[in-house]
């Protein structure tokens, strides 16, 4: 698999994983991210099945950061590893800044 799709897989786990704790005025729109990086450790090959483990390191009114772990489902290696720092956004005020521009 390509390292640019691998990023994007790590980035949309990680950013689906602070989703259950999303409120109104609290993490709505997923946030914007501030900080990525992955580490890759093996190639992902056609026709593998990977399994992919996300945990929410700290979430709070504003930053949050995630780990995520890519693994070969069959045997277990560790394929790539990453972590995710994102910043909450107020929508509503970004758009009002916005169209005042």
């Amino acid at each position: 698999m390509h390292g640019g799709f691998t990023a994007m897989l790590i980035d949309m786990t990680t950013t689906m994983t602070t989703a259950p704790v999303a409120s109104e005025g609290f993490w709505e729109f997923g946030g914007v991210s501030r900080t990525m990086s992955i580490t890759y450790l093996g190639p992902i090959v056609q026709g593998s099945v990977v399994e992919i483990e996300t945990n929410v390191v700290g979430i709070g009114k504003r930053l949050s950061t995630t780990l995520c772990v890519v693994r070969d489902q069959g045997t277990g290696a560790v394929l790539a590893t990453g972590e995710h720092g994102k910043a909450a956004i107020d929508l509503q005020k970004f758009l009002e800044k916005r169209v005042k521009l």
